[in-house]
């Protein structure tokens, strides 16, 4: 049986401002340890994808008087 795979994307709303990427859980460092139910998987999965949005986006919030 090949391993799972994920697809990470993220786009800003502007034409060609995307970002795609394919992992392994395993790239991911998630094993079948990590999670019981398909529910627990996509909650670390969200976790993974926040991070890797991070390393992707420099954004802000400046207080402007």
């Amino acid at each position: 049986m090949s391993e799972r795979k994920v697809r990470f994307s993220v786009g800003i709303g502007i034409t060609n401002a995307e970002r795609e990427e394919v992992f392994t859980l395993s790239q991911l460092g998630i094993s079948e340890e990590d999670y019981e139910t398909e529910e627990e998987l996509q909650k670390i999965l969200d976790e993974e994808l926040k991070h890797w949005i991070n390393e992707f986006i420099d954004s802000a919030a400046i207080l402007e008087d």
